[in-house]
C-alpha cells in the first residue's frame, strides 16, 4: 500500500521493512536487508561478463536459454527481462 501524502516516507518505512514486494533478480530479503541470493547472483555475474564482452541483449538472452538457466519463475529468459536486469545493474554501478 502506498503511504498517504501526510506521512513522511521514513516514518512509513519504519512500519514496512521491505520497500518492494519482490526483490530484484539476484537478490533476496534477509532480516529486512537486501542481500545477494546464492542461487541467482551467479546468473547476474554471467550477464555482466557477457555484456562486458560486448554481447547484445539478444545474444545474452540466447546464451542464458542455451545454458538452461531458468528465470526465477522457471521460464525462458526474454529480451525485456534481461534488459531490465542489466539496466538495474548499470544504475547500481553509478
Amino acid at each position: 500500500a502506498r503511504p498517504k501524502p501526510s506521512i513522511s516516507f521514513e516514518r512509513w518505512r519504519q512500519g514496512n521493512r521491505t520497500p518492494r514486494r519482490h526483490s530484484p533478480y539476484g537478490y533476496c530479503w534477509y532480516q529486512g536487508q537486501l542481500v545477494e541470493d546464492h542461487k541467482e547472483y551467479p546468473t547476474v555475474q554471467l550477464m555482466k561478463a557477457l555484456r562486458a564482452q560486448n554481447k547484445s541483449i539478444a545474444q545474452i538472452t540466447s546464451e542464458l536459454n542455451k545454458r538452461g538457466i531458468p528465470t526465477r519463475r522457471n521460464k525462458l529468459w526474454s529480451y525485456g527481462v534481461v534488459k531490465a536486469v542489466l539496466r538495474r545493474l548499470a544504475l547500481q554501478e553509478r
